[in-house]
């Protein structure tokens, strides 16, 4: 029989062990989510049918003639440049609201997630630690008012024009139809209420990204108001995970558009695979992708949001990697 020395050896061993595996997730994650936000950088700034002033000065047209002919064999080259070129519908108005904001966005999503989990140390580390949680607070700030602004884009622009993709992008497919190629969610769709209810769940996204990023904004600044921030004394503050947790919460809903371009690919990759072309390249067929993807990314999203969550809290824990 092993001694009692033994096994809690043994059970230190594998709590270690637990540790590090969450520790690699939450590295996993945070690269992941950095990747996810170069790419939303590139589309944005760079690629045909972007409203970016910068991509408009830089591209040639036979450029943006080649990609979009090559793009509308997976969506319809409206949704590609409807922000850029309707200015009399709200596309403009978009653009600036709501397109180029995400772009501040996904440049400071990275830094505000690795700000996170930054060590504290001592000497010349612990000024360091202090220049990095000071730029993590005024980024914070500066992140939550360009959140604000996507929302009012997102409403203002997007909504009130009539630029969701089942109202302004599928004329040839009725608006009510194709909201999945998957039968099951289709007819949840259709017994819901068709396009209504796919509005109420974009609507639902946007209200969750703007409720997370004031939640998180809300929760910091009445905890660095409070002794022991003033201090400096990190230890013991409840008031921090749970920033973190609703920040966690916010850059997962944003990272659901790029996990949303993801499974796009992935889905007519798949399709062009066991289907035809022509079967993959229809409205219907397109519509239904964009519509699933949209609804599976942000799922996916969601759920490694409160993943990072429970590994971060795990690591807090008395013994945890981070000090």
């Amino acid at each position: 029989m092993p001694s009692p020395s033994f096994a809690k050896n043994l059970e230190a061993r594998d709590v270690h062990k637990t540790r590090r595996a969450k520790g690699a997730r939450l590295v996993w994650l945070a690269r992941v989510a950095t990747f996810a936000s170069c790419a939303m950088l590139v589309w944005v700034a760079f690629l045909p049918g972007s409203c970016s002033p910068f991509a408009a000065r830089t591209r040639a047209r036979e450029t943006d003639a080649s990609f979009l002919s090559t793009a509308q064999r997976i969506v319809p080259k409206t949704l590609i440049t409807k922000y850029a070129v309707e200015e009399k519908n709200g596309g403009r108005l978009a653009c600036v609201t709501h397109v180029l904001p995400s772009a501040a966005w996904s440049a400071l999503a990275p830094f505000q997630l690795g700000a996170f989990f930054f060590p504290k140390g001592k000497g010349k580390k612990a000024n360091a630690s202090r220049r990095v949680r000071l730029a993590h607070r005024v980024a914070g700030f500066v992140l939550f008012a360009v959140s604000l602004t996507m929302t009012f884009g997102y409403v203002f622009a997007i909504h009130r024009n009539g630029l969701h993709f089942h109202r302004h992008d599928f004329n040839s497919v009725a608006r009510d139809e194709a909201f999945s190629v998957f039968s099951p969610l289709a007819k949840a769709w259709f017994v819901a209420g068709g396009s209504n209810a796919f509005e109420a769940f974009e609507h639902a996204c946007a209200l969750w990204f703007c409720a997370t990023a004031t939640k998180a904004v809300f929760v910091a600044a009445r905890g660095n108001r409070t002794r022991d921030s003033r201090e400096g004394n990190t230890r013991g503050r409840g008031w921090v995970r749970v920033h973190r947790a609703w920040a966690i919460r916010h850059l997962a809903a944003g990272y659901s558009v790029a996990a949303q371009r993801a499974f796009v690919a992935t889905f007519h990759l798949s399709c062009r695979v066991l289907f035809a072309e022509r079967v993959c390249a229809s409205p219907a067929a397109q519509k239904g992708i964009f519509a699933d993807a949209l609804v599976l990314g942000t799922a996916l999203c969601v759920a490694a949001g409160e993943a990072a969550i429970r590994d971060a809290d795990a690591l807090d824990e008395p013994g945890g990697k981070r000090e």
